[in-house]
């Protein structure tokens, strides 16, 4: 099986993706289903998501800007949802730094401010997916999301270019 067929065996119903972000937040944890739907969202790597500040977005264009971990500069325009649920969690929490601030680095003296750990996320994924019976992690959205990407780039690709010149392609 190559690559790009794993990829597209990564698909979820939306009652499923529906049924798994509620049990995200069966636990009250608001910031794990903003994880999530960053992670559903953007297609970014685990630690861009859980390192992003407030600083790094521009209201004004809905753009996100950052460092990959691959040092690369990367902007991606913001939906409308998104952006407003991450302006509701900044006035919720005007002094965090970290969109997904852990609030443990809050109440320790002398400590700088930290985004919560992957190992949080993983667990509270563990959790969901044990309750849900659904198999999903963040490394699967982030490859449902290439893969949906892939799809509507080439259905774009498509209807430009003709079948002949397509096969140039093949």
């Amino acid at each position: 099986m190559t690559k790009n067929n794993k990829l597209k065996d990564i698909k979820f119903t939306d009652p499923q993706l529906q049924e798994f972000f509620d049990a995200l937040g069966e636990d009250s944890n608001k910031k794990i289903q903003l994880f999530y739907y960053f992670a559903l969202t953007t297609g970014l790597r685990v630690n861009e998501i859980l390192n992003l500040s407030y600083g790094n977005i521009e209201d004004k264009n809905s753009l996100l800007s950052l460092k990959s971990s691959k040092k690369d500069e990367i902007d991606l325009i913001l939906s409308d949802q998104l952006l407003e649920v991450i302006k509701n969690e900044h006035k919720e929490n005007p002094s965090d730094i970290y969109i997904f601030q852990s609030k443990k680095s809050n109440n320790v003296l002398n400590q700088p401010p930290k985004p919560i750990s992957r190992q949080s996320v993983n667990y509270a994924f563990k959790k969901a997916n044990d309750g849900t019976g659904i198999p999903i992690t963040p490394n699967k959205l982030r490859h449902m999301y290439a893969t949906e990407f892939f799809d509507k780039i080439s259905m774009q690709g498509s209807h430009v270019l003709n079948e002949k010149t397509l096969k140039k392609f093949r």
